[in-house]
Protein backbone atom coordinates (compact mmCIF):
# COMPACT_ATOMS: atom_id res chain seq x y z
CA UNK A 1 0.00 0.00 0.00
CA UNK A 2 1.28 3.46 -0.82
CA UNK A 3 1.99 5.98 1.92
CA UNK A 4 -0.10 8.88 3.12
CA UNK A 5 1.43 12.26 2.23
CA UNK A 6 1.03 15.20 4.65
CA UNK A 7 2.06 18.71 3.61
CA UNK A 8 1.78 22.11 5.26
CA UNK A 9 1.96 25.51 3.61
CA UNK A 10 2.25 28.16 6.36
CA UNK A 11 0.64 30.91 4.27
CA UNK A 12 -2.84 32.17 3.44
CA UNK A 13 -3.91 30.57 0.15
CA UNK A 14 -5.01 33.18 -2.40
CA UNK A 15 -7.44 32.53 -5.21
CA UNK A 16 -5.66 32.11 -8.53
CA UNK A 17 -8.93 32.75 -10.33
CA UNK A 18 -9.64 36.05 -8.55
CA UNK A 19 -6.00 37.17 -8.52
CA UNK A 20 -5.65 37.89 -12.23
CA UNK A 21 -4.27 41.00 -13.91
CA UNK A 22 -5.20 41.90 -17.47
CA UNK A 23 -2.35 43.06 -19.71
CA UNK A 24 -3.93 45.16 -22.46
CA UNK A 25 -0.77 45.09 -24.59
CA UNK A 26 -0.58 41.29 -24.63
CA UNK A 27 -4.39 40.87 -24.48
CA UNK A 28 -3.95 38.20 -21.82
CA UNK A 29 -4.62 37.67 -18.13
CA UNK A 30 -1.79 36.78 -15.78
CA UNK A 31 -1.68 35.86 -12.09
CA UNK A 32 -1.23 38.90 -9.87
CA UNK A 33 2.12 39.67 -8.23
CA UNK A 34 0.60 38.65 -4.88
CA UNK A 35 -0.41 35.25 -6.24
CA UNK A 36 2.99 34.79 -7.91
CA UNK A 37 4.78 35.52 -4.58
CA UNK A 38 2.53 33.01 -2.79
CA UNK A 39 3.14 30.38 -5.48
CA UNK A 40 6.91 30.86 -5.25
CA UNK A 41 6.95 30.63 -1.42
CA UNK A 42 4.52 27.71 -1.34
CA UNK A 43 6.65 25.88 -3.93
CA UNK A 44 9.70 26.19 -1.67
CA UNK A 45 7.73 24.82 1.29
CA UNK A 46 6.46 21.83 -0.71
CA UNK A 47 9.87 21.00 -2.19
CA UNK A 48 11.30 20.77 1.34
CA UNK A 49 8.50 18.42 2.40
CA UNK A 50 8.03 16.15 -0.63
CA UNK A 51 10.78 14.46 -2.59
CA UNK A 52 8.90 11.53 -4.09
CA UNK A 53 7.78 11.02 -7.66
CA UNK A 54 4.58 12.55 -8.98
CA UNK A 55 1.51 10.67 -7.74
CA UNK A 56 -0.24 9.04 -10.69
CA UNK A 57 -2.69 6.72 -8.91
CA UNK A 58 -6.16 7.47 -7.47
CA UNK A 59 -6.09 9.53 -4.28
CA UNK A 60 -8.34 11.31 -1.83
CA UNK A 61 -7.22 14.80 -0.78
CA UNK A 62 -8.17 16.57 2.43
CA UNK A 63 -7.36 20.27 2.67
CA UNK A 64 -7.68 22.24 5.88
CA UNK A 65 -7.47 25.98 5.31
CA UNK A 66 -6.66 27.91 8.46
CA UNK A 67 -7.46 31.54 7.78
CA UNK A 68 -5.67 34.38 9.54
CA UNK A 69 -8.62 36.76 9.34
CA UNK A 70 -12.35 36.85 8.66
CA UNK A 71 -12.25 38.06 5.05
CA UNK A 72 -14.69 36.39 2.67
CA UNK A 73 -13.09 33.56 0.65
CA UNK A 74 -14.51 30.87 -1.59
CA UNK A 75 -13.19 27.42 -0.70
CA UNK A 76 -13.33 26.16 -4.28
CA UNK A 77 -10.96 28.91 -5.42
CA UNK A 78 -8.47 27.96 -2.70
CA UNK A 79 -8.77 24.30 -3.68
CA UNK A 80 -7.95 25.18 -7.29
CA UNK A 81 -4.87 27.11 -6.17
CA UNK A 82 -3.68 24.16 -4.07
CA UNK A 83 -4.32 21.54 -6.78
CA UNK A 84 -2.50 23.62 -9.40
CA UNK A 85 0.40 24.05 -6.97
CA UNK A 86 0.54 20.29 -6.29
CA UNK A 87 0.75 19.66 -10.04
CA UNK A 88 3.32 22.43 -10.62
CA UNK A 89 5.51 20.97 -7.85
CA UNK A 90 5.10 17.45 -9.26
CA UNK A 91 3.42 16.10 -6.14
CA UNK A 92 0.52 15.11 -8.41
CA UNK A 93 0.97 14.07 -12.03
CA UNK A 94 -2.39 15.69 -12.82
CA UNK A 95 -5.45 16.88 -10.93
CA UNK A 96 -8.02 15.23 -13.19
CA UNK A 97 -10.68 12.92 -11.76
CA UNK A 98 -8.77 9.71 -12.54
CA UNK A 99 -6.12 10.75 -10.02
CA UNK A 100 -8.00 13.05 -7.64
CA UNK A 101 -11.04 10.91 -6.85
CA UNK A 102 -12.22 12.79 -3.77
CA UNK A 103 -11.61 16.19 -2.19
CA UNK A 104 -12.73 17.34 1.24
CA UNK A 105 -12.26 20.83 2.63
CA UNK A 106 -12.34 22.24 6.14
CA UNK A 107 -12.03 25.95 6.95
CA UNK A 108 -10.87 27.21 10.34
CA UNK A 109 -9.79 30.51 11.86
CA UNK A 110 -6.54 31.20 13.68
CA UNK A 111 -5.75 34.91 13.78
CA UNK A 112 -2.28 35.57 12.38
CA UNK A 113 -1.57 31.85 11.73
CA UNK A 114 -2.84 31.15 8.21
CA UNK A 115 -1.94 27.86 6.57
CA UNK A 116 -3.07 25.04 4.35
CA UNK A 117 -2.69 21.49 5.65
CA UNK A 118 -2.96 18.85 2.90
CA UNK A 119 -3.38 15.10 3.37
CA UNK A 120 -3.18 12.85 0.31
CA UNK A 121 -4.35 9.26 0.77
CA UNK A 122 -4.38 6.44 -1.76
CA UNK A 123 -7.86 5.26 -2.72
CA UNK A 124 -8.31 1.54 -2.13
Amino acid sequence: MKDVVELTIPLETPSKKNSRVYNSHAHKCFPSANFARWHQSATLHLRHQYNGSAIDYPVSIEITFTHGDLRRRDSDNGVSSILDLLCDCEVLKDDNWTIVNHISVLNKLSIKNPSAYIVIRPVK
